[in-house]
């Protein structure tokens, strides 16, 4: 399931001129215990909402735009477009000791050359948003 969590309409056309359709929500607010592991959610989303969705094992795309920016004001899909907006993919790595592998997702799962898992990063990567598909 892809959750849409804006409550811009510029956004919404942004998105789906970009081939990415979901479930709007206006908010995330509070526990979101309807996510489930593998779900996506996309949308401008602040550090403490982003933590609860990966809490949930669900994947999070975070609209960003480069430093600069005007903020502050509604935007259309076009000055989206105009200011570079772009979907961020966030995932939590785990590394491993001997630094010989790298787990993605919320799952852990030990090295097989050392068994550890103790080192957790937050990674961010630019999204592919293709034929409505996100990776």
């Amino acid at each position: 399931m892809r959750y849409i969590i804006t409550r811009h309409a510029g956004a919404i056309e942004w998105l789906r001129n970009n081939g990415i359709e979901g479930e709007i929500r206006s908010s995330l607010s509070g526990e979101p215990d309807y996510l489930r592991p593998g779900d996506e959610v996309v949308g401008g989303l602040p550090p403490l909402l982003l933590h609860r969705v990966m809490q949930h094992r669900a994947v999070p795309f975070v609209v960003q735009f480069p430093v600069g920016t005007p903020r502050g004001r509604e935007m259309t899909a076009e000055e989206m477009d105009k200011f570079g907006a772009k979907l961020i993919r966030f995932a939590m790595v785990r590394k491993c000791q001997c630094k010989t592998a790298a787990v993605f997702g919320t799952i852990a799962v030990p090295c097989k050359s050392c068994g550890d898992t103790r080192t957790v990063e937050l990674e961010a990567k630019e999204a592919s948003m293709l034929n409505g598909k996100l990776s």
